[in-house]
């Protein structure tokens, strides 16, 4: 018996919360559906934004797996001080939804 998607729901995490002004960063993104049930094959795209508000965007070029996850991991150099926050856009069968997360850049 195929399980009726009804709505998806998804969560971001960061791997290091705090991080020098350069270096590399990874997010990890989880799905499920309604149940709680991880959703293998979910798209993501990125939204940062550096606490100098500068933008990114970044189409991460893999799925989520059979276990509803997904990681990304991206470099970036001589950035300010700050917060920087992630929004992820994850599309799944026509439903669409966001997780936010954040880490710190510091001296």
């Amino acid at each position: 018996m195929v399980q009726m998607i009804l709505g998806i729901q998804a969560r971001a995490f960061v791997q290091h919360a705090v991080l020098p002004q350069s270096g590399s960063q990874t997010i990890y993104i989880t799905v499920q559906d309604q149940k709680l049930m991880p959703l293998s094959g979910a798209e993501v795209s990125l939204s940062i934004t550096w606490p100098s508000k500068d933008k990114a965007q970044i189409l991460v070029n893999q799925v989520t797996n059979a276990k509803g996850i997904v990681s990304h991991t991206f470099s970036f150099d001589n950035k300010p001080v700050g917060q920087v926050e992630i929004v992820a856009t994850i599309t799944y069968e026509g439903f669409q939804t966001q997780a936010v997360t954040s880490f710190r850049l510091w001296y």
